[in-house]
């Protein structure tokens, strides 16, 4: 609708004064994770938007091109919704890497799991 993307779950909730999952206000939440598809892969990207940082998590390891992407599309996302920006960061921290080519989504859902469980980024795999 617009240029909003409605979810089934959005509809759920659609109420007066209510925010559609789209429209989120950063501000409002500790960490905001999002599952970032490129073809055929799959990596993570965390905003803590009160510590103005963005983490991102790949399970092939990170690029100096991918923390670049990361940074400049978290800080377009938050500034989008009233935040301020400056001295926004991104960055990345050790975490598990897989050792094959089609896990890469399980990690990203693991690597979630540790951030919202305020764990070590590193697993047996």
């Amino acid at each position: 609708m617009g240029s909003y993307k409605l979810f089934y779950w959005d509809i759920l909730r659609t109420a007066p004064d209510g925010e559609l999952e789209s429209e989120c206000d950063p501000k409002k939440y500790s960490v905001i994770l999002g599952a970032v598809h490129e073809p055929g892969h799959w990596i993570l990207a965390a905003i803590f938007p009160a510590e103005k940082r963005s983490l991102v998590l790949d399970p092939l390891g990170n690029g100096s091109f991918k923390l670049k992407k990361c940074l400049e599309s978290t800080r377009a996302f938050v500034r989008k919704r009233g935040c301020n920006v400056s001295k926004w960061t991104a960055n990345t921290a050790p975490h598990s890497q897989q050792m094959d080519s089609t896990s890469c989504g399980v990690f990203v859902l693991k690597y979630a799991e540790k951030i919202l469980a305020e764990e070590p980024l590193t697993f047996s795999n």
